[in-house]
């Protein structure tokens, strides 16, 4: 598969400026990394450079030239920092989009260019009419067609950049006849097309995954690289008092849980931490991420995925906290992270000392826990199912007014559960605009051009 994915604010910044009220075309260039898997191909868009009216040699109703020197400036922008770059136009009808054979030309030769000096392989282009947009790539000896179109942002919107779209339809309508009421059977379409990842399978990631398998999803990434203790018995859904006694890894219990509901279900399951690159990387693919982790080490480098690949991420937890042995508190708290948002750090949901901590060989950690120099960072945390059931519904809730674009797309970012009081309500972290993640010279649509974690 092909695809490109946008953030948000910058396919609206494109569309603004590919068509304005005179009439005429109008260009862009798309400055873009590369997520490349074993099944697809995405150009990652990351930064928009709109054409300058004086950057143009013609630009009519029918027909543009822009001015070599504003490519050759593009170019320069992508040398030795690895950028691919898409080309974006516009006819300013409301006909299906075209290419003309002006276009076909023009994007030859461009293309050719590009692959000589920035390398092939990390190129494509688009072209929009008003109600319209068709995308491609240069293969080797013709243009392929693009599979895909997806914005990322409050909502993720994915679309078929061709002519010849056929509608997806729901593989189950009769067993999802409820939630079909709900969501219609497009709604239901859609959900059942999405690869969600999950990492880590305990209290809260396997209530996530038991409810996102009754959605109608079959299509997972599992990632924990934990065998199933007797303690877990009490909050690991699909779990049997019949695996307290053998060893069996988490992830073979959810998946057990899963194809029990859908048993043509798709699943790939990672027996490792997420903090392995390797582990990170079987992420790509995947639509949406849920971060299910107790850690913050695995939560900062799924932070920066979320970033680098324009992958949007939901992270949950649930504390309580306990003075002179009774419960003081109840919180809990479901992210939404990546493009257009603010990030884990800047929400001031991660801890360095934790993360410095976490990152530390065991027998060296131990040593500092001995001494007294760390608190707290092996001692296991209390955990009710009740309260974690919560707080996955909360996060699965998330994921079906994003995909599916449920309610005010303004809405806040975050959402914290007050567990005592029963109450939840939203907020909305201020990015840093200097952050080295989440700001726009961050790590936004950089892909494979930088590793994530450095362990292996």
């Amino acid at each position: 598969m092909r695809s490109i994915a946008f953030t948000a604010s910058d396919y609206e910044l494109l569309r603004q400026r590919l068509f304005t009220n005179d009439g005429k075309e109008n260009a862009a260039f798309l400055l873009c990394g590369v997520a490349s898997t074993h099944e697809n191909q995405r150009l990652l868009v990351r930064e928009v450079v709109p054409v300058p009216p004086d950057a143009y040699t013609e630009r009519l109703s029918y027909h543009l030239e822009v001015a070599p020197r504003f490519i050759n400036s593009v170019v320069d922008k992508c040398v030795g920092r690895g950028f691919g770059i898409i080309t974006a136009h516009s006819h300013p009808t409301s006909d299906a989009a075209q290419y003309s054979s002006s276009d076909d030309a023009g994007e030859e030769r461009l293309f050719k260019v590009f692959s000589e000096i920035l390398g092939p392989g990390k190129h494509g282009s688009l072209l929009f009419t008003r109600r319209d947009v068709i995308g491609r790539v240069p293969g080797e000896k013709r243009f392929v067609p693009l599979d895909r179109v997806t914005v990322i942002g409050p909502r993720i919107t994915s679309f078929v950049p061709r002519a010849e779209r056929t509608p997806i339809r729901a593989s189950s309508p009769t067993i999802q006849d409820r939630q079909v009421l709900a969501f219609g059977t497009e709604g239901q379409a859609q959900l059942e097309e999405l690869r969600i990842g999950i990492v880590g399978l305990g209290g809260t990631g396997s209530a996530v995954a038991a409810q996102l398998g009754r959605l109608g999803i079959k299509k997972f990434v599992l990632v924990d690289p934990d065998i199933f203790e007797p303690s877990n018995l009490s909050r690991l859904y699909g779990s049997r008092f019949a695996d307290t006694r053998k060893p069996i890894f988490k992830t073979e219990i959810i998946a057990r849980l899963l194809t029990s509901v859908a048993p043509t279900a798709n699943l790939t399951l990672l027996k490792a931490s997420v903090v392995r690159q390797s582990v990170l990387l079987q992420l790509r693919d995947c639509d949406v991420v849920f971060g299910c982790t107790d850690n913050d080490w695995s939560r900062s480098v799924l932070n920066r995925f979320a970033y680098q690949y324009l992958a949007p991420l939901i992270d949950l937890g649930i504390r309580i906290t306990l003075k002179d042995g009774s419960v003081e508190g109840i919180g809990g708290r479901v992210a939404r992270v990546g493009p257009d948002s603010a990030c884990l750090r800047c929400a001031h949901h991660l801890d360095p000392d934790r993360i410095r901590a976490e990152s530390m060989p065991e027998q060296q950690r131990r040593a500092l826990v001995k001494e007294h120099y760390l608190e707290g960072v092996d001692n296991p945390a209390p955990a009710v199912i009740s309260f974690n059931t919560t707080m996955a519904g909360f996060a699965v809730s998330e994921l079906l007014l994003i995909a599916l674009g449920i309610g005010d797309e303004s809405r806040a970012n975050e959402l914290i559960y007050d567990g005592l009081d029963g109450i939840a309500f939203r907020v909305r972290p201020e990015p840093n605009p200097e952050c080295d993640i989440c700001s726009a010279t961050g790590l936004r649509g950089i892909g494979d051009l930088q590793v994530v974690s450095a362990y292996e």
